[in-house]
């Protein structure tokens, strides 16, 4: 695509030794910018709100002191395929929309555009930098500088780089995968129950899984268990951990734990719903917790992942730290990819009034239950010891010609079992 604006001059300044680059530094008459450059916003890893203190600013100058625009605002920055001019007129040809178009001041286009519509004066120019001949990891890495600001948060620009993309994959498909918040201001792509959900929640619901970070211990050690802590700095601290693996092994780890992942986050979500529905084995404890959100059994919200209206809203650490136990089910095979050695939900079924009661019980806050060592210790513990009753019963049916339940064999795993 073509686009083409006036400008009041441009300045070609020459590649330094070794690059191949161009860049043209020019003051664009900023009445003269296309709305067809809205389309080519795919490679800002921002996302743009005019409703924030950045855009109120900028139109205020554009409202009130067009002039000075030049003068108090950084302008854009553009990477393009190629750039020609003639006389005033500068055309930019724009092929690539992962390479290509305003990788730097997107707020300030669409401020501009808005108050063009309203009428704004030829006076108002904006300075522009466009780059040619930059290769893709150039464009990235000069475009992650520029919005490395507070002004940007750490998974826009993750996800600007393609640190998602192999998770967008694994959860393509699932119900809540609209509502995945993967930078800043995102605008949702489907509306439906539930609200957003931080990516870097749902990539640690996975981490927790990686047996080669957080082994399985063996019974005297069982205590030391203490995957990913549940606290304020949860996904600080995912973060940290995903960027500190490299791409290539993270990358490999999840398309692993892809067999199991959609267990995982139905687990999740299975725990969060249910795990208050027994209050009536363990005398309606969860109703006098002071942490749980409840009002006399009308609807109060929904859960984080599935969006299922619930009469209970209970903090995310306890189906969390609940979760984590169900890391004794899992398994790896040659190849590293993960599988089941039971069936999870059906383990869940059986010990969720029991867990009610061990968790209701507790007289701890939120945040202590989601960092305690103990609590994840006896979370593995009860789905261990439960799932070997669980297999005995199992073998004493068989025995007797009484199920029609099977297991894997010796050493074999269950793929995704959970109901859809």
């Amino acid at each position: 695509m073509e686009i083409t604006f006036r400008s009041a001059g441009v300045i070609e300044i020459p590649p330094p030794p070794g690059s191949a680059a161009s860049t043209y530094m020019m003051f664009a008459q900023a009445n003269t910018l296309p709305q067809e450059l809205l389309e080519w916003l795919a490679v800002n890893p921002r996302e743009q709100n005019l409703n924030s203190s950045t855009s109120k600013a900028i139109l205020n100058t554009l409202r009130t002191k067009p002039e000075e625009m030049q003068n108090l605002n950084k302008g854009l920055f553009i990477p393009a395929s190629a750039f020609h001019t003639q006389g005033d007129e500068v055309t930019l040809v724009l092929e690539n929309p992962n390479l290509h178009g305003v990788g730097d001041g997107g707020h300030t286009l669409r401020c501009i555009l808005k108050v063009a519509q309203e009428g704004l004066t030829d006076a108002c120019y904006v300075p522009i930098d466009v780059r040619c001949g930059l290769e893709p990891a150039q464009v990235r890495s000069i475009i992650s500088a520029r919005n490395n600001t507070s002004q940007v948060d750490d998974k826009s620009l993750m996800d600007f780089n393609g640190d998602f993309d192999v998770l967008k994959e694994i959860i393509k498909g699932e119900p809540f995968a609209g509502r995945v918040e993967y930078h800043m201001n995102q605008t949702k792509e489907e509306e439906g129950a539930g609200g957003p959900i931080n990516v870097l929640y749902l990539l640690s619901l996975l981490l927790m899984f990686d047996q080669d970070r957080y082994p399985l211990m063996d019974i005297q050690r069982i205590k030391d268990i203490n995957p990913l802590p549940h606290n304020s700095s949860l996904t600080q601290k995912t973060k940290e951990i995903y960027r500190e693996m490299g791409k290539e092994p993270r990358e490999r780890l999840l398309w692993n734990l892809k067999p199991i992942a959609h267990d995982i986050f139905q687990l999740y979500d299975e725990i969060q719903y249910s795990l208050p529905l027994a209050t009536k084995v363990i005398g309606n404890r969860f109703k006098k917790n002071s942490y749980t959100k409840y009002n006399e059994g009308k609807a109060v919200g929904t859960t984080y992942l599935g969006g299922r209206e619930t009469a209970f809203i209970i903090p995310r650490s306890i189906p969390y730290t609940i979760l984590s136990g169900f890391r004794e089910l899992a398994m790896r095979d040659e190849n590293g990819s993960y599988g089941w050695s039971d069936d999870p939900y059906a383990l869940w079924q059986r010990i969720y009034p029991e867990e009610a009661k061990r968790v209701a019980y507790e007289k701890l806050s939120p945040n202590k239950l989601g960092t305690a060592p103990f609590i994840y210790s006896s979370a593995s513990m009860l789905v261990r010891l439960r799932n070997h009753q669980m297999k005995e019963e199992r073998a004493e049916q068989a025995a007797s010609g009484a199920t029609e339940e099977t297991e894997p064999e010796e050493g074999g795993m269950h793929g995704s079992v959970l109901q859809q």
